[in-house]
């Protein structure tokens, strides 16, 4: 597949903070010799909780944007309609918790396809969006992906990771959304998390990890000065970052404090930031005139057909 980036395009209209819960369980995650299929069966600690992140979006009037993960959805369909019930947006990250790079083309789509499916028939809304295990998506090792997100009738993906990363990353691409443009001539949008610094030297504070352990004034100040630039700022969470009881994993000393570190004042953290920023679903950043074209066709050749 060949394919380019638009990078030109006025920021200014989406110029506000979303925010992202990657909706996955503890033991959900990617490490080296870790197969979290060992530890499906453990009590769950996802419930608990996103009910309090749910507590404080609505304490807050926040909307934000939940990537579903399909082993989620078919473990607790209640969960998800009832976020979907509280006006937040329903995306998908995909089937299950293996990165796409191993999972290979066919499984990832066939996963994908079904994942889409679901939550969609559980919410009874369009899903818009994708975000691959641990960012394990790019043009240069999952080429196929984007075109089968365009065919599945996602807007956006957010997949790409804009700094060196555990699993790779991008530390060159572009900070800031843009547009890709695809070789069947369609358009999908590029939602980064948000960085700070040149290429190749990236700081990645806006989740997961880097949240946790970078002060919430320095957080908010990089958010601000984004948007005061007209760029938005995209920042992902999981639940068990602000789980004061994450269990932990069978993974060494090193990556289980990477796990764990932070998770205590998490629920204080996300409180706290929910005060002092405003934040979106990451649909509500996307400029319609962008991703409504196929629409304005039909509109003016019915339009023309009448003269």
């Amino acid at each position: 597949m060949t394919w380019g980036e638009t990078s030109k395009i006025d920021p200014k209209p989406f110029a506000r903070a979303a925010l992202s819960i990657d909706l996955e369980d503890f033991y959900h995650a990617n490490y080296p010799r870790y197969n979290y299929r060992k530890l499906i069966g453990s009590p769950s600690r996802l419930i608990e909780p996103t009910e309090k992140m749910l507590d404080v979006f609505d304490q807050f009037d926040h909307k934000v944007t939940f990537f579903v993960l399909g082993e989620v959805a078919r473990q607790f369909p209640w969960l998800i309609k009832k976020i979907s019930a509280c006006g937040h947006e329903i995306a998908t990250h995909g089937e299950n918790h293996f990165l796409i790079t191993e999972l290979g083309e066919d499984k990832t789509i066939q996963g994908l396809r079904r994942a889409v499916g679901h939550l969609e028939d559980l919410t009874g809304e369009k899903v818009y969006g994708y975000r691959a295990p641990n960012f394990s998506a790019s043009p240069g090792k999952t080429p196929w992906l984007f075109e089968e997100l365009v065919n599945l009738g996602l807007r956006y993906d957010s997949s790409r990771f804009p700094a060196k990363a555990y699993y790779g990353g991008e530390p060159r691409m572009q900070k800031t959304p843009f547009v890709i443009n695809l070789r069947n001539g369609e358009e999908l949008w590029e939602i980064p998390v948000s960085c700070s610094g040149p290429a190749g030297f990236r700081l990645v504070w806006s989740g997961g990890f880097y949240w946790r352990v970078l002060p919430l004034s320095f957080i908010v100040k990089k958010a601000e000065k984004l948007i005061d630039k007209g760029n938005p700022v995209i920042l992902y969470l999981h639940p068990k970052d602000i789980d004061s009881e994450n269990p932990s994993l069978p993974i060494g000393r090193i990556s289980n404090w990477i796990h764990q570190v932070g998770t205590g004042k998490g629920y204080e953290k996300l409180e706290r930031m929910a005060s002092q920023m405003r934040m979106k679903r990451i649909i509500d950043l996307i400029p319609e005139n962008r991703h409504d074209k196929k629409q304005e066709k039909r509109e003016y050749e019915t339009t023309t057909a009448m003269v």
